[in-house]
C-alpha cells in the first residue's frame, strides 16, 4: 500500500498541504463564530471537562454547572443570540435544567483531552472556553487527514486534485466544521468512526497484526468517546468475518481487532450499572433531562434529509435553502451512486471494493440505527453532527462515482461545489440568523 503523503509529487504535496490548511481556517472560523455557549450543551460539555480536572472525576447527571460558566452565560446573554428561553433568574439555583451537568453520562475520553486546554486560563469560564475548543481546530485536521487517506485507497489511480476534492468536500459541510468550532464530543467520535472503518480495510488487504491492534484501539477509544462507538465494533466484527470467510483469519488478528474493543465497551457499562443501575447511560439521561417528542418514519427521513448539511437546522427554520441545499445535496449523492454501478467495471463487481462497500454499508446503517434510536427513545433528533463518522465514506463514494461519470473534471467540481454550498450556507443564512 503506498505510503499517503512520501511517494507525491510536488504537485500533489502542494494539493495535499492545500486542503489541510483549508480545513484548519474552516475549524478556526467556526471556533470564533459559533455563539459563546453554543446551543447543543456547549455549558455541560465544558462542565464535564472542568469535573474531571478540578475535582478529579466524571459528573453526575444532576451534578451542577459550575457557577463561573453560568456567570458567563449571563454576561454574554447566550439566550438572546440563541434565540431560547431564558432560565428564571440568573442564581444557580433558578437555573433549572441549564444548571445541570448533564452531559456526565457520556464516557470521558473527549472531557479527558479538553481538560488540560483549559488550565492556562485560571477560573475565568470565557477563556476556558475558547481555549477548549481549539482542540476542535486539531480534531478538523485529523478528520482531513482520514478523508484523504479514503480518497487514496479508494481512488489510487485518481489524479491528486481529486483526493483533494474529496478532502474539501468533506469538511466543507457545516456539520462537521461547526462541530471543531464548540466544546462537544461529536467530531472525535466521528473521527474514530471513520478512522477505524478506514483501518478495518486496510487490514482486509494486509492482515497485518499491528493493523489489528490498531483497529482494535480505535474501537476501544471510539466507545469511551460516544455511545455510537459501538458501531465501530460492529465494523471490525464484520471485517474479522470476512476474513474468516476467506480462511485467513487467526486468533492474534481477532483478539486485538476485537478484544480492546469489548473490554472498553464492558467495563464503561459496568461503570454505568454502577453509578446509574441501569446498562445504558442515555436511560439515566432521560430520567433526568425528560424525553422529546418523537417522528414517524416520515418526520424521521426528512429531517435526517433536511438536516443534513447543518445541525443548527434541527433547531432553526433554514427556509428555502435549507429545501434548496437539501435538494441539490440529495441529487449529487444519487448520481454519485449511479456513477459507481455504471458499467462492466463497476466496484461491486470486484471483490475488494465489494468489501470495503459492506464495511461503509455496516458503519452507514449502524449510524442510521444510532439516530433511530436517539429518536424513538425521545434523546434527540437526527441532526448533521450524529452522521459525521459517515462523511468520508459517502463523500468518497459519491466523488468516485461522479469520476467515473464525467472524469477528474467533474470530480473537482463536486469539491467545489460543496464549497459554494457551505460559502452560501454561512453568508447569507448562519451570520445573518446569529450575528
Amino acid at each position: 500500500m503506498r505510503d499517503p503523503v512520501t511517494d507525491l509529487d510536488r504537485r500533489g504535496r502542494i494539493i495535499f498541504g492545500g486542503v489541510l490548511l483549508f480545513a484548519l481556517a474552516h475549524a478556526l472560523l467556526y471556533v470564533v463564530t459559533v455563539p459563546t455557549w453554543d446551543l447543543f450543551d456547549e455549558e455541560q460539555h465544558l462542565s464535564y471537562a472542568l469535573y474531571l480536572i478540578d475535582d478529579g472525576e466524571v459528573p453526575e447527571i444532576d451534578d451542577p454547572v459550575q457557577q463561573r460558566i453560568l456567570d458567563s452565560a449571563v454576561a454574554t446573554d447566550r439566550w438572546s443570540t440563541l434565540r431560547i428561553g431564558r432560565p428564571v433568574a440568573p442564581e444557580l439555583n433558578e437555573f433549572g435544567l441549564e444548571g445541570l451537568s448533564y452531559e456526565g453520562y457520556h464516557p470521558p475520553l473527549y472531557y479527558a483531552l479538553v481538560s488540560p486546554l483549559t488550565l492556562a486560563s485560571g477560573s475565568d469560564a470565557w477563556r476556558e472556553l475558547y481555549a477548549a475548543r481549539l482542540l476542535g481546530v486539531a480534531l478538523l485536521f485529523g478528520f482531513a487527514s482520514i478523508c484523504w487517506g479514503y480518497a487514496r485507497d479508494w481512488l489510487p489511480d485518481a489524479d491528486p486534485a481529486t483526493w483533494g476534492a474529496i478532502v474539501v468536500a468533506a469538511v466543507s459541510v457545516p456539520a462537521v466544521a461547526a462541530a471543531a468550532g464548540r466544546v462537544n464530543n461529536d467530531l472525535l467520535a466521528g473521527l474514530f468512526l471513520a478512522s477505524g472503518t478506514l483501518m478495518a480495510a486496510r487490514l482486509l488487504d494486509d492482515r497485518r497484526q499491528d493493523q489489528a491492534l490498531f483497529l482494535g484501539l480505535l474501537t476501544a477509544a471510539a466507545v469511551l468517546t460516544k455511545g455510537q462507538g459501538i458501531v465501530l465494533l460492529l465494523v471490525a466484527a464484520t471485517a474479522c468475518g470476512l476474513l474468516l470467510a476467506r480462511r485467513q483469519l487467526s486468533l492474534s488478528l481477532l483478539l486485538m481487532a476485537l478484544a480492546p474493543g469489548v473490554l472498553a465497551l464492558a467495563g464503561w457499562t459496568a461503570w454505568t450499572w454502577a453509578r446509574y443501575e441501569t446498562l445504558n447511560g442515555a436511560d439515566a439521561y432521560l430520567d433526568t433531562v425528560g424525553v422529546a417528542e418523537t417522528l414517524g418514519i416520515g418526520g424521521f427521513i426528512e429531517e435526517l434529509w433536511l438536516n443534513g448539511w447543518s445541525s443548527y437546522w434541527g433547531a432553526y427554520d433554514g427556509g428555502l435553502l435549507r429545501w434548496a441545499t437539501g435538494t441539490i445535496l440529495l441529487v449529487v449523492l444519487v448520481v454519485g451512486f449511479v456513477g459507481l454501478l455504471r458499467g462492466a467495471g463497476s466496484w461491486w463487481q470486484r471483490p475488494e471494493y465489494r468489501e470495503r462497500l459492506l464495511l461503509c454499508g455496516v458503519l452507514c446503517v449502524g449510524l442510521l440505527g444510532t439516530v433511530w434510536f436517539a429518536n424513538d427513545s425521545g434523546l434527540a433528533h437526527p441532526h448533521g453532527r450524529m452522521l459525521i463518522g459517515a462523511v468520508p465514506a459517502l463523500t468518497t463514494l459519491t466523488v468516485a462515482g461522479m469520476r467515473r461519470l464525467g472524469g477528474e473534471v467533474l470530480a473537482v467540481q463536486v469539491g467545489l461545489l460543496a464549497v459554494a454550498l457551505s460559502g452560501v450556507y454561512f453568508l447569507f443564512w448562519y451570520l445573518p440568523f446569529f450575528y
